[in-house]
């Protein structure tokens, strides 16, 4: 599962068995995501959660990182997933662009979700 956790929503999405493709599976407000999540966690079988970082230019976090590692630390006393992170700099940017050259009525943050998620399938990606 990816996660493109923001102040106001979250998105979310899921990979296929062979971790080749990501699908998005909405945009969650901020107040109702943790649960939503769980219920998802439980319905997909997920093994992992990739959660993006928006990490500054020279790889140093900031305070949006605080932000969803506090997010992700309430999330794993609920839950015995792993929980990853992977640099999504510029992932809500490339999923803007995205949607507009092909079209799709994606969420933004669903398909962000959908890019952090698949960044975590490239190894030299990974920061976790």
């Amino acid at each position: 599962m990816g996660l493109d956790v923001g102040d106001k929503r979250v998105g979310v999405s899921v990979s296929d068995p062979l971790l080749i493709l990501a699908s998005p599976l909405g945009t969650f407000p901020r107040a109702e995501a943790e649960q939503r999540i769980l219920k998802l966690v439980e319905e997909y079988h997920i093994s992992k959660i990739i959660v993006g970082l928006p990490l500054n230019d020279d790889g140093t976090e900031n305070e949006q990182c605080v932000k969803i590692k506090a997010f992700c630390r309430r999330l794993s006393r609920r839950t015995s997933v792993e929980i990853a992170y992977v640099d999504e700099y510029g992932s809500t940017c490339e999923s803007k662009d995205l949607l507009k050259t092909g079209g799709g009525t994606t969420g933004v943050d669903a398909a962000a979700a959908c890019l952090i998620l698949e960044r975590a399938f490239n190894p030299l990606q990974s920061l976790e």
